[in-house]
């Protein structure tokens, strides 16, 4: 019997039923869920916790951000609006096509039709775009190696030349032996492999036109100490074997490892080889033409 004072009484000391054993109404915001009618209850008004204001359940597309869950809630079913359906911020690499992004493949890839940037690749950019490009120089130059369509080509002049069906053209800013091999990738040629005397003086020539005193050469024993391979990789995993070196043309004392010397360098001078370690040369490049 519902006494002065009291809002209801129903004779029980449930709270989780329409009448509190407090003999007040249930109602949202009391503490207590109330079955068939509320989803929750925390005693708060807060839209940002997993209670909403109005017992509810927070979930994504709710409307309010879930504090330490959401990092946005837009409340509505949109992938494309900046605050991704997971309730995520949209970003670069999350699968969908945003505002100021070309394409989004959800990837890291520089050697798809969509770049880490989400930039749609192209000619110029300066990533091999494979099956289609056949190189990738970063330039709209037709004057160099890689033409602005994209093309290989191999024009001869100080800094490029031609032997036994092969292209090579040297590189004249200096870098790393690894930084070389990367490079020499990015155009699908490795860095030069040297399997005769004839071959070997036409890229001494080419060192002496480029006016290089030396540059690296493929030859290394980096895997293996003392074992000299030429390298052959061509920017595309996973790498070929490396070949043994069947020629050689190691000046006096070479190779001597000294220092940790891992990679092969020839010298302009001589056409002779020596081992060295971290120092930044130029270098050769060399692939099949055409």
């Amino acid at each position: 019997m519902v006494q002065p004072g009291e809002q209801c009484d129903d004779g029980n000391v449930s709270n989780a039923d329409g009448c509190l054993s407090t003999c007040l109404k249930a109602t949202c915001g009391d503490g207590f869920v109330q079955n068939g009618v509320e989803e929750c209850d925390d005693a708060n008004a807060s839209n940002y916790d997993a209670c909403l204001g109005s017992c509810l359940v927070a979930t994504c597309g709710d409307g309010f951000v879930h504090s330490g869950v959401e990092a946005c809630d837009d409340g509505n079913d949109k992938n494309d609006d900046g605050c991704t359906n997971e309730c995520k911020l949209a970003s670069c690499g999350d699968g969908v096509v945003e505002p100021g992004e070309q394409c989004d493949d959800a990837n890291v890839d520089n050697t798809d039709g969509c770049l880490s940037t989400c930039l749609k690749a192209s000619c110029g950019d300066g990533f091999l775009y494979t099956g289609v490009e056949q190189c990738d120089d970063g330039n709209q130059s037709s004057t160099d190696f890689c033409t602005n369509g994209c093309l290989k080509q191999c024009i001869v002049g100080n800094q490029r030349a031609m032997y036994g069906g092969r292209c090579y053209f040297i590189m004249t800013t200096g870098t790393w032996w690894t930084s070389a091999q990367s490079a020499c990738g990015i155009f699908r040629s490795h860095l030069v492999s040297i399997e005769d005397v004839n071959e070997n003086n036409a890229v001494q020539n080419l060192l002496n036109a480029a006016a290089s005193p030396m540059a690296w050469i493929g030859a290394n024993d980096w895997t293996v100490e003392g074992l000299f391979v030429w390298d052959m990789f061509v920017g595309i995993w996973p790498a070929p074997p490396s070949i043994p070196l069947s020629y050689t043309r190691w000046l006096a004392g070479q190779p001597d490892n000294n220092g940790g010397a891992d990679f092969g360098l020839m010298t302009a001078a001589t056409g002779q080889w020596s081992d060295e370690g971290w120092i930044q040369l130029p270098y050769v490049c060399e692939y099949e033409w055409p």
